[in-house]
């Protein structure tokens, strides 16, 4: 399940000052397994779109 930035937000700022993850799901309205993912990702910044490489011609 994907959720909003403000709401992916708001599960690691719960999860940065302690609060379980079952209490979170139930504030927020998502699964436990939801707020797993978010909570422990490293670096929620969007990654930057991979293009494709050219091919050589050599």
């Amino acid at each position: 399940m994907t959720v909003s930035t403000p709401v992916q937000q708001h599960i690691r700022i719960l999860d940065a000052q302690g609060v379980s993850w079952r209490r979170i799901a139930r504030e927020v309205g998502v699964s436990r397994q939801t707020v797993r993912k978010y909570a422990e990702l490293e670096d929620c910044s969007p990654k930057p779109p991979e293009h494709a490489k050219a091919k050589s011609c050599f």
